[in-house]
């Protein structure tokens, strides 16, 4: 799997790395300790049991997973990025309203823009781009 990231094309390294690098969200929730959400602070066993850890640890497994199966050449693994991608984004919303934290004017309205035509480019990318075609063209 190693081989197959430095074999990847420069911007799909760049999306399976992000991918990877959500996990370590997961793992720095699990701690004792607190979590700053839009300025409301929540510590962790609130986060725990009023299911928001669980929400963001899902979401974050299956970006997660996406890059595992890119890594392995595994052409679905495009499918569940962008659909990881959207969940990610979606999932700060869940968060918020399971808190009942209303994020800033600016994040409740650009954000969701943001993450859709983020998803929209991913999804272009993985699917048309020649240099990704190829990646998962070659086992």
């Amino acid at each position: 799997m190693i081989s197959n990231f430095f074999q990847m094309p420069s911007f799909l390294r760049l999306l399976t790395g992000l991918a990877l690098l959500s996990l370590l969200f997961v793992v720095s929730t699990v701690p004792p300790g607190t979590i700053d959400l839009y300025g409301h602070v929540i510590d962790a066993k609130q986060w725990w049991a009023n299911g928001s850890g669980y929400v963001m640890t899902s979401a974050h497994l299956v970006l997660g997973l996406s890059a595992v199966l890119m890594l392995k050449r595994i052409p679905c693994g495009r499918a569940l990025h962008v659909f990881g991608w959207l969940l990610s984004g979606i999932s700060a919303f869940i968060v918020a309203k399971i808190n009942d934290v209303t994020p800033p004017p600016v994040v409740e309205h650009v954000y969701p823009c943001l993450i859709a035509a983020s998803a929209a480019i991913f999804a272009i990318y993985l699917y048309l781009g020649k240099r990704v075609l190829a990646y998962f063209r070659k086992q």
